[in-house]
Order: structure tokens, then sequence, then C-alpha cells
């Protein structure tokens, strides 16, 4: 997987984003981006917190990484601890 233009320096070690690919490959995670068709996959530099809140504004997150389409930047996101990462 190679890098992407405008993404800030990475938390994510190069080992850690190969553990996360090679994670995503054996759960069969892959293949062609859903909106342009390409395979042209980079795992995210960080992870993410997809946060759910409630109307009150209370809420909590769910700590995920991303798989970023390097052609039109479409991000898939995935839960850390299904994966068990």
């Amino acid at each position: 997987m190679s890098g992407l233009r405008g993404i800030p320096e990475p938390t994510l070690s190069a080992e850690q984003r190969r553990l996360i690919a090679d994670t995503l490959a054996e759960r069969g995670a892959l293949g062609a981006c859903p909106a342009c068709h390409e395979n042209s996959w980079v795992i995210g530099h960080g992870h993410s917190l997809l946060t759910m809140g409630t109307d009150e504004g209370e809420g909590v997150g769910l700590p995920t990484v991303s798989r970023i389409c390097a052609n039109c930047g479409y991000i898939s996101l995935h839960a850390t601890a299904i994966l068990g990462l």
C-alpha cells in the first residue's frame, strides 16, 4: 500500500499499518473501492474515534482504523475491537 498526499504524519508505525492490512485481508476485507472500483487502498495513519451520541449531547466512541482509497478518497472504517487490534 502506498502513501497519500495531504495526510498528516502517521501515529501508527509501518508495522502496525501492515498488521492492520494483513488482518483485514485475512478477514476477507479485500477488493475494489465501492465508489470508483479501483483497488488502491492505503491504511489510515492513525486510529479514528467514531462518536455515537444521544439527543442530550452525551455519547460514546467506537475506536476504528481506516482504509482509504488512494484514487478517490473513499474511507472504509473498521472497528478495532472486532479485529482484535
